[in-house]
């Protein structure tokens, strides 16, 4: 028998919806989630996904601003996205606000989602840099 040592993950998912039935101000919505997900970091919840969506429609409209204040909040918990629809962002701004969210938390173990989209980034903008002259 082959030993098996993978374990079981629990995690949270947040679009941030206000929806009609339960319409609250924003910002009693987004403390109330940041609650949630702070007592999910403090009770060994292991993830909380956040998703974006960009229609007036109640949805979280943009996750880094997000996941920086759920870095700000959180000791362990790994934020990742959910959907983060990259044609809808600069590469720049989305590899700096990444870096920015990413400086509430420097101690993380592992790397999120957000990580290997840096690198994506990253690659992108050394091809940049250096073919800047090149036009």
């Amino acid at each position: 028998m082959s030993q098996d040592n993978r374990k079981i993950r629990f995690g949270l998912w947040y679009d941030f919806r206000n929806l009609s039935q339960w319409h609250q101000s924003p910002d009693q919505l987004y403390a109330a989630t940041l609650d949630q997900i702070g007592w999910g970091d403090n009770h060994g919840f292991d993830d909380v996904w956040l998703s974006e969506h960009h229609i007036e429609d109640g949805y979280l409209p943009s996750i880094l601003p997000v996941a920086a204040a759920v870095a700000a909040r959180t000791k362990r918990i790994r934020i990742a996205s959910g959907v983060l629809l990259m044609p809808f962002h600069n590469p720049v701004r989305l590899a700096e606000d990444i870096a920015s969210a990413r400086c509430y938390r420097p101690q993380a173990e592992e790397p999120d989602a957000a990580d290997c989209r840096t690198r994506a980034v990253r690659r992108e903008l050394v091809h940049r840099r250096r073919n800047r002259h090149r036009a």
